[in-house]
């Protein structure tokens, strides 16, 4: 509910003046952190710790006033009338429901939308999550999502990915709408990712070729980075942690505890139109395992700035120092924790970042004009002793330019243009370029108060070095139908395609495993894959939501490293189609005025190899998530526990080609942590202490062939702000 009074009081800045604040319904309560935004407009403001807000500037015209929190139903005001030297005052009134209900996301079309009407399951993380969780990397967070496993540091979403050695990611990364992969082996790499700033991330599950071109294959990953907050603020978070003792005295490798730690230093101002951001952070893990040491430092900065009423352009840059052990698998499973002889003082030396910006601008027709540029440099040399073996630098350049419009007669209309460019330099991938570019166009289209039909097509095209220029259109198309107020049926259909990475093309090693080589294999396809997703969200009362959904997703050309058996050699082929079929229940309660909230999720697959009839490789059938939170006081403590199925399947050839000895063992993985944090605000103190237990039962499970997952982990922390 919105209640506005115009004001005819003169103002000293041109322009007309909304303000306002915002309060809890029913309670009155003031509600801090509320996202207000004007549409058309690039303007927006959060609420104060008393609930109030001011938009200032606000050219002549008629607007629509947004007013979102997580938590609470979105409120709308439309046919805001602003006028030069007025003020228009609000109060908002907000409705409180379930956090699943509540939430607004960009990544599914490209745009601003509620989550009920995505017609594909999307899963969000928010900061106080990735707090909670004490997360370093972003895919340990990950681990938490519903239908989403890792394998080492590589994310398969329902199964997608599998394991590919680390190239090749068939997941898309963004960050802030930009692709966010290595140029040369075109993976993921989350150590490079700013953590400590991120705001929220967004996991889209499903093919999102059609928006976001290759590696979409199987779903995206947008991290939305943190917009800078009025006032100025010094931010601190810094933690130290211990590895328990072996549980078996042969698996001890040092007399030593192993420990970790790491600190995040952030400071930013904010004074009405421009905000400045910087960051600096260091991790120190010493390993459970030998010579498996981490050192890592980072430094990141955003800038943000309102260029006249209606454009805006923000900034960021990121860069990483690590230097780590290179543990590739076990000893055996009777010396899990050390490497065996031959991998000793092996290191990894790699330099990491990147740097964007992305102008903001409203025309007079109301559209939303958007131009997002990038530059991510990566450069690694993996070392044995002080002799260098290999070394890669790859720089990738993104451009985009997009187009959101508001068409009338229920037509939400983006499109837009993108265009790459990458240069390998590489003594085992080669010397390379790469040229992309491609167009897309989405129509969101309103029938009727409960139904929207989603429809969007985009042309892709890329050049490898002097490969033969390629080509790839796919299509999507989604409805979502409102039975009621409580119930969403949804429905998507797309396709998706990953071109193969420079590293599986070009790739040469003379001695690969042992006495094997691996040669380049420049006639590789680009994987495809069409997949389909049905599903219904249920409010089933004001504090329990249910979400369930079936899938379906068929993969043709999967590329994946093998034997040639009359060559003996090793390369990478399109080898076989797979089928995933399978279904996703989460559900979700909120108790005593969100005292207590607790969540679940439980997915099943039948991942087939089609050419093979068999288990694909490195998929479970079974993932279950479930985790429970309470608040009291100060006071905040819970607890969450992950499964993962037996893998069935694995790559037998990589155990025996590297004579991975006991490569064959494995587990279904059972892993529960417990927490605890303080807040200390009630004492004067502007921070917060915490106790994390991570694998409390100390289970001994493996991820990935040969490599023994963390044991009992116990991590003191502390964050505190100083404003």
């Amino acid at each position: 509910m919105l209640m506005a009074a115009l004001l005819h009081a003169p103002q000293e800045s041109p322009g007309g003046r909304i303000s306002g604040s915002v309060v809890e319904r029913g309670t009155g309560t003031p509600l801090a952190g509320v996202t207000i935004r004007l549409r058309p407009g690039i303007a927006g403001a959060s609420t104060d710790n008393q609930g109030k807000f001011t938009l200032e500037r606000i050219p002549d015209g008629t607007y629509t006033l947004q007013a979102s929190l997580l938590g609470y139903r979105k409120e709308e005001a439309q046919n805001v009338i602003v006028r030069a030297g007025a003020e228009t005052t609000f109060v908002v009134s907000m409705e409180e429901t379930p956090i699943q209900v509540s939430q607004v996301v960009v990544t599914a079309s490209r745009r601003e939308q509620s989550l009920q009407d995505v017609p594909m399951t999307v899963t969000t993380i928010n900061a106080d999550a990735l707090a909670y969780r004490l997360s370093t990397t972003l895919d340990d967070a990950l681990r938490a999502v519903s239908g989403v496993t890792m394998i080492d540091d590589q994310i398969n979403i329902r199964g997608s990915s599998g394991y590919s050695r680390g190239v090749g990611s068939r997941v898309l990364l963004l960050v802030d709408g930009a692709p966010y992969l290595t140029g040369d082996t075109g993976e993921i790499n989350w150590e490079s990712l700013p953590i400590d700033q991120v705001d929220h991330v967004e996991v889209v599950k499903g093919a999102g070729s059609a928006l976001y071109g290759s590696s979409a294959l199987g779903g995206v990953v947008n991290v939305i980075t943190r917009r800078i907050e009025e006032g100025s603020s010094v931010k601190v978070r810094s933690f130290g942690g211990a590895y328990d003792r072996p549980p078996y005295s042969a698996w001890s490798w040092t007399p030593s505890t192993r420990f970790t730690s790491g600190v995040f230093v952030t400071a930013s101002e904010r004074n009405g139109s421009a905000g400045f951001l910087l960051g600096a952070s260091r991790l120190m893990d010493e390993g459970y395992r030998q010579n498996d040491v981490v050192h890592k430092y980072a430094i990141f900065g955003r800038s943000d700035l309102e260029l006249g009423d209606m454009s805006s352009l923000q900034i960021t840059g990121n860069i990483v120092r690590r230097v780590n052990g290179n543990f590739f698998w076990w000893k055996s499973l009777h010396e899990p924790l050390r490497p065996p002889d031959d991998h000793q003082k092996r290191w990894v030396r790699s330099t990491r970042g990147y740097i964007s910006a992305t102008y903001r601008s409203v025309t007079g027709t109301g559209a939303l004009i958007t131009a997002r540029g990038q530059y991510y440099g990566n450069a690694w040399s993996d070392e044995e002793g002080s002799v260098v073996n290999n070394t890669s630098k790859s720089d990738v350049g993104f451009g985009e330019l997009q187009w959101t419009q508001d068409a009338g007669s229920g037509h939400q209309i983006v499109a837009g243009l993108t265009a790459s460019v990458a240069q390998v330099r590489s003594n085992i991938f080669g010397n390379h370029p790469g040229l992309g570019a491609a167009a897309f166009i989405q129509d969101d289209v309103t029938l009727s108060p409960a139904t929207t039909v989603s429809a969007g097509v985009r042309l892709d095209w890329e050049r490898v070095s002097a490969l033969t220029p390629r080509s790839q259109v796919d299509p999507k198309l989604g409805m979502t139908l409102k039975a009621s107020e409580t119930t969403t049926f949804r429905g998507s259909i797309g396709r998706g395609f990953r071109y193969p990475s420079i590293a599986e093309l070009f790739t040469f090693v003379a001695t690969g495993f042992g006495s094997t080589n691996v040669v380049p294999n420049p006639n590789l396809r680009a994987e495809r894959s069409f997949s389909l997703e049905a599903g219904i969200a249920q409010l089933i009362a004001q504090n329990t939501w249910l979400d369930v959904s079936i899938f379906h997703a068929e993969y043709r050309d999967l590329i994946e490293a093998g034997v040639d058996p009359k060559d003996r050699v090793i390369r990478f082929d399109n080898v076989h189609r797979a089928r995933i079929t399978g279904t996703e229940i989460s559900a979700g309660a909120e108790w005593f005025e969100r005292a207590l909230t607790t969540t679940a999720g439980y997915t099943l697959m039948d991942p087939r190899n089609v050419t093979t009839n068999s288990v694909l490789r490195f998929r479970p059938r079974h993932i279950a998530v479930a985790a429970v939170q309470g608040k009291m006081g100060g006071w905040d403590a819970g607890m969450e526990y992950r499964f993962v199925g037996k893998i069935e399947a694995i790559d037998e050839q990589l155990v025996t080609l590297a004579n991975i000895v006991d490569g064959d063992k494995r587990v279904p993985v059972h892993v529960l942590d417990v927490r605890a944090f303080r807040t200390l605000t009630d004492l004067g103190i502007p921070a917060r202490i915490g106790l994390t237990v991570r694998n409390v039962l100390n289970y001994q499970y493996v991820e990935l062939v040969g490599n023994m997952a963390p044991p009992r982990t116990y991590v003191l922390s502390i964050d505190a702000a100083f404003e």
